[in-house]
């Protein structure tokens, strides 16, 4: 994937993993679900939550440039194009999730030479793990019924 993305190994969730292990034929189904997951929380956290994973709210606009913005935006939309950009990939045991978005990086991680500070809309929060992890466990009470 172009632009920015971060990538999950499901490796990280140890507790699913074994199980995972017996199921290599499968996995590339259970790894599209998780990143379609993964897009609906980053949508999720950019139209609504308007913070990074850890739960730190994202600064505010700029007195600035808030003057210079319509009622209907919000930070991180105006014209809906990073929303809209916002991707899954997948393989047997990854799921990924990012933007091709040329701006999408400055905006994730901040932009000092035009003192942008950093709106982190990439990775997982605590709940998005629990999430994950309750699709995989919903999947592999599936696929073991």
């Amino acid at each position: 994937m172009a632009g920015i993305s971060k990538t999950v190994d499901i490796s990280e969730l140890d507790l699913m993993a074994a199980k995972l292990q017996g199921l290599k034929d499968e996995q590339p189904i259970l790894m599209r679900s998780v990143a379609a997951l993964m897009r609906s929380q980053t949508q999720e956290r950019i139209d609504t939550e308007k913070r990074a994973p850890d739960g730190t709210p994202w600064p505010q606009w700029s007195e600035r440039y808030a003057r210079t913005r319509k009622s209907h935006h919000s930070l991180l939309e105006s014209s809906g194009d990073l929303l809209a950009s916002i991707a899954e990939d997948s393989g047997s045991d990854w799921a990924e999730v990012g933007s091709n978005l040329v701006y999408a990086a400055a905006q994730d991680q901040g932009f000092e030479d035009n003192n942008l500070p950093a709106r982190e809309f990439l990775g997982l929060s605590d709940e998005n793990k629990r999430e994950i992890h309750a699709e995989i466990s919903d999947w592999l009470g599936a696929s073991f019924a």
